[in-house]
């Protein structure tokens, strides 16, 4: 099956972490999209652990809505330690 973007892995019934890093290819997230882990962004960013949110820096700004990770959810944290909203 071909992969899926994020809100398409929602519509496919993607709801753990799992199988929404696995219906999103590497590389496949530009700015400020929602992503779970840093392997999803394109070249040059990473998934802030706070806002979810594919970045060039802790500079960058995302409109809302963001995940508001507290404390941030980093990469290797399974997804159901974090408590974001």
């Amino acid at each position: 099956a071909p992969h899926a973007t994020a809100p398409q892995a929602a519509k496919l019934g993607c709801v753990d972490h799992a199988c929404m890093v696995s219906c999103i290819p590497r590389g496949h997230l530009g700015a400020c999209e929602r992503c779970l882990q840093s392997e999803q962004c394109s070249t040059g960013m990473y998934c802030c652990p706070f806002m979810k949110k594919c970045v060039a820096s802790g500079k960058q700004q995302c409109m809302t809505p963001i995940a508001f990770c507290q404390p941030p959810c980093m990469d290797d944290q399974p997804l159901s330690e974090c408590k974001c909203h």
